[in-house]
């Protein structure tokens, strides 16, 4: 198993999101060039996190590819990256905000095992922490006064390397799945961090509100 997830540092500007049943108008961030671009994606490559929909192996929509120089194997890959879409506060301020979503088409899995695909599921919820971190701070960066873009990169710049050294910590101390003891532990870390920033969570209900 490896995941997906570039560590570069990003550099971005405010877009515009747009929420619509089949269809989400965004600011794509692609983290491996810095490029910010707009474009339309169709929901049905992406799946956005959410609590109450993980993963399935139906969503490993992508062709099994075998990187040069990697000595371990892999039986899945999970490619998980941000978006960053305008949103507003209370006092009609509009700011950055990171949604964390699964590239169906570039994710792949030769596996049918419940417990790498649980495993793959971790690797989606250790993103999701971070994207509430980013969350939380930006929103306490808003009580400031001149803020300007280089406030909210440095916020990204600084969970955006953290989240890739925790994908690889993870991955080392459960050696991608295999410790079942280690993999439990983890989980349970996980799942425990996240109920700890609860209140930063987002699905895309909130898309159309």
């Amino acid at each position: 198993m490896e995941i997906g997830f570039q560590k570069e540092k990003v550099k971005w500007k405010i877009g515009i999101g747009l929420g619509k049943k089949n269809r989400i108008l965004i600011i794509f961030l692609q983290l491996f060039s810095s490029i910010v671009f707009s474009q339309e994606i169709e929901n049905d490559t992406i799946l956005l996190w959410q609590l109450d929909r993980p993963l399935e192996w139906i969503d490993f929509q992508g062709k099994e590819k075998i990187e040069p120089n990697v000595t371990h194997k892999s039986d899945a890959v999970t490619s998980v990256k941000f978006l960053f879409i305008s949103m507003s506060n209370s006092e009609g301020i509009i700011y950055p905000y990171p949604v964390c979503y699964f590239l169906k088409n570039i994710s792949w899995t030769i596996s049918n095992s419940t417990s790498l695909l649980n495993h793959e599921q971790t690797h989606f919820n250790i993103s999701e922490l971070y994207a509430r971190k980013i969350r939380k701070e930006f929103l306490e960066l808003l009580k400031k006064e001149n803020i300007i873009q280089e406030d909210y990169e440095k916020i990204s710049n600084k969970y955006i390397k953290e989240v890739y050294e925790r994908h690889i910590l993870y991955d080392e101390e459960t050696v991608h799945g295999r410790i079942q003891e280690a993999q439990n532990e983890w989980d349970k870390k996980i799942r425990k961090e996240l109920e700890e920033l609860k209140e930063f969570e987002f699905g895309p209900h909130k898309l159309s509100e």
